[in-house]
């Protein structure tokens, strides 16, 4: 039975939780400094000045968010109260967290609905210029439908459309979600129960919305670099961290020296390039593929294993911890500038010798939540399979590995979020069958 007051306890909970925050934010009159946001502001100014997406724009980055930070500005020309926007998208990604529980029972959803009101990662990035939040709103709205048309039992097309529309609105704030589609298009194959006409059907609608809604970007880039294509990454990711993250265990050497290694490698073929390729951002990104490509079909197993396993480790037990002092401005050493030619290594110097000692608290504070949590959410996930919510379980998880393979050696809080919304049903879950278990004792 769906109880309005917890619902609104939570809300307000939410709320009050996030404006705290924003209100230290705008007191110290600084935004929290995350290296992406500059590149958001400048680009949103250029909408502003131009109103339009030219080749100054760039290819790098969708328009969706820098076109939200414009448009909010157009009202009030200040960043905080961007950021004041943020937070109350925020809330409504809680809201379809809340959906997502619901699914499966009321008592779900208002705890689900409770744990995204209190995480401090969800409270804490709705206080960045990033496109995490906007990203979160859009997602996990695509989640909750999603799940929806294929546990809802009705297979509903209205819900399998909302969901093709909501990915397609995720893809344009952040482009890790555009393989997605392909893997929605096989679920919805694999797992609708009808006709394989039918299924093929809805497959194709559900691409073919998704498609629609993106193609706009894809059109602006082949009217202005001639190739249909969504963006151009470069080098950063795939040669930067995915290579260089094999290469280290290759090698045996630090990942700082591996990257710098790597990025060296890369410019020395990026010069044999004709000017042409060079200057097409799209050819450019074919290049980087074609050597990444290269490099880890070459590279032994173990090594892409143990970059893809340290990622995974990374992406899971992150605590929402490490992201305070961007807030509160401390100085610390980062995971990544943390001594060590192995993981384990560069984790304990991380953990154990970082230069601030009050961060190294907090990290271990955060990490004993994490670790907590992740049993309580195991409990959760046993309970969901032995109560046969097989499709919730089985399609969620897919979306977990689908975030866990794509981002591969790159590992933290903010890859794992976007599929916080299935563990914090976890935890609800296990939760309750805690809370039953522990009271059945008492009584008997």
């Amino acid at each position: 039975m769906f109880n309005k007051k917890i619902f609104l306890i939570c809300l307000i909970t939410a709320f009050i939780l996030r404006i705290i925050l924003w209100s230290y934010v705008f007191k110290q009159n600084k935004l929290p400094g995350h290296i992406d946001s500059g590149e958001y502001k400048l680009l949103s100014e250029h909408i502003l000045q131009n109103w339009n997406f030219n080749q100054v724009f760039g290819s790098f980055r969708p328009p969706l968010f820098p076109l939200f930070l414009a448009s909010v500005r157009l009202i009030f020309n200040n960043y905080h109260f961007a950021l004041f926007i943020q937070n109350i998208l925020s809330l409504i990604a809680i809201f379809f967290i809340f959906k997502l529980g619901n699914i499966l029972s009321e008592k779900i959803g208002h705890l689900s609905l409770f744990f995204g009101a209190i995480h401090l990662g969800l409270i804490i990035f709705a206080n960045y210029i990033l496109t995490e939040t906007l990203f979160f709103a859009f997602f996990y709205a695509f989640t909750y439908y999603f799940l929806k048309f294929f546990v809802g039992g009705s297979n509903n097309k209205r819900d399998l459309i909302i969901s093709a529309i909501l990915l397609g609105l995720s893809a344009l704030v952040r482009p890790i979600a555009i393989y997605l589609s392909y893997f929605g298009f096989l679920i919805v194959f694999v797992f609708t129960k009808q006709s394989i006409t039918k299924r093929l059907i809805n497959s194709v609608v559900f691409f073919a919305i998704y498609f629609f809604v993106i193609s706009p970007w894809l059109l602006r880039n082949k009217i202005v670099y001639n190739h249909f294509r969504f963006t151009a990454q470069g080098s950063a990711h795939l040669i930067g961290w995915v290579v260089s993250e094999i290469y280290r265990y290759e090698k045996n050497i630090d990942i700082n020296t591996a990257m710098k290694e790597q990025i060296e490698f890369w410019e020395m073929k990026k010069k044999s390039l004709s000017d042409n390729i060079k200057n097409d951002p799209f050819l450019i990104e074919e290049e980087v593929k074609k050597y990444s490509k290269s490099y880890i079909l070459s590279a032994k197993p173990i090594f892409i294993i143990k970059a893809w396993t340290n990622g995974i480790i990374k992406n899971i037990f992150s605590p929402a911890t490490m992201e305070l002092p961007y807030i509160f401005e401390m100085k610390w050493t980062g995971f990544h500038d943390s001594p060590g030619k192995t993981f384990l290594e560069q984790g304990y110097n991380w953990l154990f010798k970082n230069s601030n000692k009050t961060y190294s608290f907090i990290l271990l504070f955060g990490f004993i939540g994490v670790i907590i949590n992740r049993i309580i959410q195991l409990i959760g996930l046993i309970y969901l399979i032995k109560q046969k919510h097989y499709k919730f379980v089985i399609i969620n998880l897919l979306i977990v590995f689908y975030f866990l393979m794509i981002n591969g050696p790159v590992g933290m809080l903010k890859y794992r979020l976007p599929f916080e919304p299935f563990l914090l049903v976890c935890s609800a879950v296990g939760c309750i069958e805690l809370y039953k278990l522990i009271f059945k004792k008492k009584n008997n």
